[in-house]
């Protein structure tokens, strides 16, 4: 859904995607008070957190791909602000940060589903 462009396919998506992770954080945690055994407990909690960590972290590291912001749209007559505003335009890098966490759940429902 993120991937048309348009503000309200983009807010709409994020809007769906912060409840769904907010759910999902929710249902994790409660799943590992109710499964694990409580001499595991600190264990397991722990790889959750780090796990998380560690994907918040590669997620906000995609941002090293996206363009700079070289353009100024007040200098309309400089050759080098007009080379800069044809290659924001035509830089489609925003797609593969935006796409990273489709990516991720296809993983996990594969590794989920081979487990089961």
């Amino acid at each position: 859904m993120m991937q048309y462009v348009s503000i309200y396919t983009l807010v709409l998506g994020k809007l769906l995607n912060g409840f769904f992770v907010t759910v999902a954080h929710i249902a994790a945690v409660k799943m590992i008070n109710e499964t694990v055994p409580l001499d595991l407990i600190g264990s397991y909690a722990t790889i959750y957190s780090i796990g998380g960590a560690a994907g918040y972290l590669c997620v906000f590291g995609l941002g090293i791909i996206l363009p700079s912001n070289d353009y100024n749209p007040a200098d309309s007559l400089s050759e080098l602000n007009q080379e800069a505003k044809a290659m924001d335009v035509a830089d489609n890098m925003w797609r593969i940060v935006y796409m990273f966490p489709a990516m991720m759940n296809l993983y996990m429902l594969a590794v989920f589903y081979s487990c089961i």
